[in-house]
């Protein structure tokens, strides 16, 4: 199994990005820590994609904050 740092693990996270997203349209996600970070850029390119995103945060404003930083999907 390859480690986080090597050259396979590496070479795997280069083949996806984000414009190789499919359309998601009539799926759902839910998406836990959405407010920042990782969950908020998966949030935003499910939504863009064609999602109905449920964002699962802790703090509510927080959460609604991210939903505006989101913009129109």
């Amino acid at each position: 199994m390859a480690s986080p740092a090597s050259p396979a693990s590496s070479k795997a996270a280069h083949r996806w990005t984000v414009a190789n997203m499919p359309d998601l349209t009539g799926r759902a996600a839910i998406v836990t820590g959405a407010n920042s970070g990782i969950g908020f850029y998966t949030a935003r390119a499910l939504a863009r994609s064609g999602a109905d995103v449920t964002l699962a945060v802790r703090d509510k404003t927080k959460g609604e904050r991210a939903r505006e930083l989101m913009g129109p999907t």
